[in-house]
């Protein structure tokens, strides 16, 4: 061990004399060369133009909270745009009676009528690929595509037309399903799904 010390000694040694001699090198070149004439300071750059403020957020003026069986409508308007903007809200119980999803039905900014499904993560993951497939009564499932996800909840998000918006307004129940990484399903049945009719209609069909 103590040969490995001085051999590292040694050599830190060498390497601190090469330093020096090339430092004194340095300054000797520098005092050979004539001073340079100084140089009248830079003008300071223009102060940039301040930016202009940013605009007020709009102020919610008005909130109005409708119970349609299984759905919860919130409307909302502000000082900016004069209107009613509304979004329902349909809540999934596990036998509990605790919240394990939320279904939200809202128009986007384009205008288009959209569902988006707050769904549980698992201890395993999610199979991000297979999305969300959202069942309708007895209607063939749908797929949802995943947006976000964090470590509690992923949202998917699926443009509804007007055949999805009818077999709704008809379906009495619906069921989700979600797929871990391996491909095993979890289903969440939704056993009540009425007032969708009223809630789609409170929103603005278009």
């Amino acid at each position: 061990m103590s040969g490995w010390i001085s051999k590292v000694s040694v050599g830190a040694v060498v390497v601190a004399l090469s330093l020096i001699s090339a430092e004194l090198s340095d300054v000797a070149a520098q005092q050979a060369q004539p001073k340079a004439k100084s140089q009248p300071p830079a003008a300071a750059p223009a102060a940039a133009a301040p930016a202009a403020p940013a605009a007020p957020a709009p102020t919610v003026q008005r909130t109005e909270t409708t119970k349609f069986d299984s759905w919860q409508v919130t409307c909302q308007e502000t000082d900016v745009s004069k209107r009613k903007v509304c979004s329902a809200v349909l809540t999934g119980l596990d036998q509990n009676r605790r919240p394990v999803l939320t279904w939200i039905m809202a128009r986007n900014n384009e205008g288009a009528m959209v569902t988006v499904l707050q769904t549980p993560q698992t201890q395993l993951g999610l199979n991000i690929q297979r999305g969300v497939e959202l069942k309708l009564g007895n209607g063939n499932a749908r797929k949802l595509s995943y947006l976000l996800c964090n470590q509690a909840i992923c949202e998917s998000q699926l443009t509804m037309d007007e055949a999805m918006m009818r077999e709704l307004m008809a379906a009495p129940n619906a069921s989700i399903t979600i797929f871990q990484p391996n491909g095993q399903p979890i289903n969440i049945n939704i056993p009540a799904i009425t007032g969708a009719d009223k809630a789609l209609n409170a929103i603005g069909r278009g």
